[in-house]
């Protein structure tokens, strides 16, 4: 009696007999699995992690399985592209729905303890750290751009994560608790702001730990100085101490000579640590946190009629030659007062305030010199060139 043969598989039998030959789009996704794991709140880290393991041991045994019946280039290709698509990394989002700067800046606005807000903002940093681990995981250089934009926008690399930054805004807190009629002792007013300008650089910090790509760091950049509290923002809308005003009203009351000199020195070293706030950042704009010292020393002396061009970092707008405009063409400096408020069509005055010194490095790129005075010298950005529509006080 004869035994039956076993019948020899063809490589093309063999290969669609394990499924590599006609690989369907894998239905696996250990980022985003992850990710819905970490965002549940049902699951602890460790579970996560452990879920996480799987999915990659499921990923790494299909890849084994599908490359199994030979190394042709075609095979190699297509394996390799659902082992990417298993584990997530191919055509990955670059979106993810964890945003650590965001959920950062929502534990400090909670009033949380700040001790507790960092070890929320580190275990969130871990956990994007992991999931960038899984999408690379393939070693496949291809994905490395997709996995790197991801794992930036998880730390909050991120326009969203700029403008929820803004909701801290330093300079404005510490202005508030000194606030007429504000009971909160000075050193706990500083106390307050060194731990907003902590938690500023904590956003940094984490923002800016996957890369070191500069469009990357400008827009972390972004965020810092969103919560600082030095964007255009903060020129509109800032409510100024105004020492000046304070020392009126003190000298109109029952006061000794004494006490409003107390009352204004302290004002004035709160106003210092109003410019100190602004100037943390090392892009801060010198310029506009000159102006808001100003403000704060004297609101009547200095208005803020427009936004400036300078502090709009999501929007470029070409510049404009002064020369080239002949009804703004200024052939010498034009003595202006400082009591009143000035538009420029658009364009900034700022400082640098510098008690009527001479140009500093603080002015702003391009800008060009059309009034000065005793307290200050203005600058006009060159971004948009018209005539100056409100004079100021006693001016025609």
């Amino acid at each position: 009696m004869v035994a039956a043969e076993t019948p020899v598989l063809l490589p093309t039998q063999y290969e669609s007999c394990l499924g590599s030959s006609k690989l369907e789009p894998s239905t696996v996704d250990c980022v985003s699995r992850t990710e819905a794991c970490y965002t549940s709140g049902k699951y602890t880290d460790a579970e996560c992690d452990a879920q996480n393991a799987i999915c990659k041991t499921t990923c790494s045994r299909s890849m084994d399985t599908c490359t199994s019946g030979g190394n042709s280039s075609s095979i190699m290709t297509a394996c390799s592209t659902h082992y990417s698509q298993c584990l997530g990394s191919y055509e990955v989002s670059p979106i993810s729905t964890i945003d650590c700067v965001k959920d950062a800046t929502t534990c400090f606005l909670s009033g949380d303890a700040s001790n507790n807000c960092s070890a929320s903002t580190a275990v969130c940093k871990t956990e994007c750290s992991r999931m960038n681990d899984v999408c690379l995981s393939s070693g496949d250089a291809s994905v490395k751009p997709g996995c790197q934009k991801r794992y930036e926008n998880c730390l909050g690399a991120s326009a969203e994560a700029e403008q929820a930054a803004t909701n801290i805004n330093c300079i404005a807190r510490y202005t508030s608790c000194h606030a007429p009629g504000s009971l909160i002792a000075d050193n706990e007013c500083q106390k307050l702001n060194a731990d907003c300008k902590n938690t500023c650089s904590q956003l940094l910090d984490s923002c800016a730990s996957s890369s070191t790509n500069a469009s990357t760091s400008s827009q972390c950049q972004g965020v810092y100085n969103a919560c600082l509290g030095n964007l255009a923002t903060s020129l509109v809308d800032y409510q100024p101490l105004d020492c000046a005003g304070r020392r009126k009203t003190c000298q109109s009351g029952n006061n000794t000579l004494a006490e409003c000199d107390r009352q204004d020195a302290a004002c004035g070293n709160s106003c210092a640590t109003t410019l100190d706030t602004c100037l943390t950042s090392t892009t801060a704009d010198k310029a506009a946190c000159n102006h808001l010292y100003m403000l704060c020393q004297n609101k009547d002396n200095f208005k803020v009629t427009s936004i400036p061009a300078s502090l709009k970092p999501t929007i470029s707008t070409p510049s404009v030659n002064a020369t080239t405009v002949p009804q703004t063409t200024v052939s010498a400096p034009i003595v202006l007062s400082t009591g009143g408020a000035v538009s420029t069509g658009g364009a900034f005055v700022s400082g640098p305030y510098n008690n009527g010194s001479a140009s500093t490095a603080d002015a702003q790129t391009g800008a060009h010199s059309v009034a000065t005075s005793t307290e200050s010298t203005v600058y006009v950005t060159d971004v948009v060139k018209t005539t100056v529509t409100t004079c100021p006080a006693g001016e025609t």
